[in-house]
């Protein structure tokens, strides 16, 4: 297996978090169709869907819990296999707009991760072979 490294630089947001766990939930709503509440739950709070079709797997936040690096294979973005994307989860909707593909669009991929200091995603590619 080999691994590509990748070398970007990220622009960086907060998250504004709602005040109150009722306008948290009025929120969740109106953002999401009401398909991720469960109107007892009081222990979740700022539930966001990211992702919206294909196998999506391997994903994981970087280290400023602001962006998210996954693989997918979701055909309407037009991909046929496993390939490497990433998001600014404040700022993405991927329900209508693809994240931005970071992997080669050949062969393979998996296991994506931020490094420290979240300017370099690391993961692994059978595109070379």
């Amino acid at each position: 297996m080999k691994y590509i490294f990748l070398f970007f630089s990220l622009l960086l947001a907060a998250c504004n978090l709602s005040s109150t766990k009722q306008e948290v939930k009025v929120n969740m709503l109106n953002e999401n169709n009401d398909t991720l509440v469960y109107p007892k739950e009081v222990n979740l709070q700022n539930i966001k869907q990211l992702t919206f079709g294909g196998d999506n797997a391997e994903a994981y936040f970087s280290f400023d819990d602001s962006k998210l690096v996954f693989q997918s294979n979701y055909i309407d973005w037009g991909v046929e296999c496993d390939q490497i994307f990433y998001t600014n989860i404040k700022n993405s909707n991927m329900k209508v707009k693809m994240p931005n593909k970071i992997s080669t669009g050949l062969g393979r991929t998996t296991c994506a991760y931020f490094m420290p200091g979240d300017t370099t995603i690391i993961y692994a590619s059978t595109h070379l072979q």
